[in-house]
């Protein structure tokens, strides 16, 4: 499924830097769509959330002014270039930056790292931008999005009272599956 920045409709094209790429426009694209709108749920450990910023991972954002510019400067910034987004193949790129959203940067990053064989330090740098490049990426895309699912099981388990929020999280990570094409692709190692 390809999207374009044209197919963004909470976030315009205009409001998000010229220099972005199609990758993170199309995860912008995605988050808008799983993220584009507020709650304040007291189930959600995350706090009052605008546009999927959270109170509690970004206390010092004013989420009463938050817009949606301001949502593509925080997910470039605080998701996508500690990521290694531009750096990555565009596919790992989204599916990566998408579970750092969910899970941390640390924690996405050394799930990616322990799938393609390199050093698991939760850093992005050479090393494993080469391992990502020489990795059949469906394989490793197929296995960090699987361990994104067992991650959110695995807070269900400590975390009871998060289990009301299960079915829309694997939800997505099935969605971010068809994003990045592995639904009909797994195995071929694309891009």
């Amino acid at each position: 499924m390809a999207v374009c920045a044209a197919d963004v409709e909470a976030i315009p094209p205009d409001a998000v830097a010229a220099t972005m790429t199609g990758a993170f426009t199309a995860w912008i694209s995605f988050l808008s769509r799983w993220e584009g709108h507020e709650s304040d749920d007291p189930h959600d450990r995350g706090g009052r959330t605008v546009y999927g910023i959270s109170s509690a991972a970004h206390p010092d954002v004013d989420l009463d002014r938050l817009t949606p510019a301001g949502v593509a400067k925080i997910a470039r910034e605080s998701y996508w270039q500690p990521c290694g987004g531009d750096a990555l193949p565009p596919r790992v790129a989204v599916a990566l930056a998408d579970y750092a959203w969910h899970s941390s940067v640390e924690t996405a990053v050394r799930d990616l790292q322990r799938c393609v064989g390199a050093l698991p330090d939760g850093r992005v740098g050479p090393l494993t931008i080469a391992a990502v490049r020489a990795a059949d990426r469906d394989l490793a895309l197929a296995h960090a999005l699987n361990e994104r699912r067992r991650v959110r099981l695995r807070a269900i388990g400590a975390r009871p009272g998060q289990a009301r929020f299960l079915d829309g999280w694997l939800n997505r990570v099935d969605a971010l599956d068809e994003l990045v094409g592995l639904a009909e692709n797994v195995g071929g190692g694309g891009a």
